[in-house]
């Protein structure tokens, strides 16, 4: 039972570390994000996305650096499609949240709507639970408990699906004009689209899970 998890050489490439590192810096970028949308503010978001930035630029030194290892490692401890598509939803992830900022900047948002803070809620709520989920599949003991994590974001997701047709609905009820409805509903897409990448990413950790049981 995922043997090749254990007693690895402390020289060689820990991706399991890496993979937690990438996952603490989706958290530290998920709480900025709440941050900002808790103190809204149209005229600050250019140095707030400066921040956020430097997070992601931090998420993609980590990134690369396991690639590099990875052309060179002659036997990884998982398969090397999986490590690279881990790798590569971990970014996609960080990508995203990011990009609700940009989006909302972009835009010109001038306010936050209760229907963005409730979509924030479930992303904070699965970056913690994938969080957990990595640091499980480091340490994998019990599949069943991992599976569990992996499922729980799903669920997050789909509350997030029901919240994202509520608030697009609500756009065309309210009849306010389509230069709002058009700028508003691309934020909410932005979230939806954060959202549906974690669960990509549960995805991707369920299939190493399977492969190695």
């Amino acid at each position: 039972m995922f043997d090749m998890f254990k007693n690895k050489n402390k020289e060689e490439f820990n991706y399991f570390s890496s993979f937690e590192e990438i996952s603490i810096l989706i958290m530290k970028t998920s709480d900025m994000l709440a941050e900002n949308l808790a103190a809204y503010k149209l005229d600050s978001l250019e140095g707030k996305l400066k921040e956020i930035h430097e997070v992601e630029r931090k998420a993609d030194g980590k990134k690369e650096d396991m690639m590099k290892y990875l052309y060179k490692d002659f036997l990884p401890p998982i398969e090397r499609e999986d490590i690279i598509q881990m790798a590569h939803s971990l970014d996609t992830v960080l990508d995203n949240i990011e990009d609700i900022l940009i989006q909302m900047d972009i835009y010109q948002i001038e306010s936050v709507e209760e229907d963005m803070l409730e979509l924030m809620d479930l992303i904070d709520r699965a970056a913690k639970e994938l969080l957990e989920a990595v640091r499980e599949l480091a340490n994998f003991k019990n599949p069943k408990k991992l599976l569990a994590r992996t499922q729980q974001i799903s669920k997050i997701e789909d509350q997030g699906d029901t919240i994202y047709q509520r608030a697009i609905k609500n756009l065309h009820l309210e009849k306010s004009g389509f230069y709002k409805s058009y700028r508003y509903s691309k934020i909410y897409d932005a979230f939806e689209v954060s959202l549906d990448s974690f669960e990509d990413l549960s995805n991707v950790i369920e299939a190493v899970i399977l492969k190695n049981t």
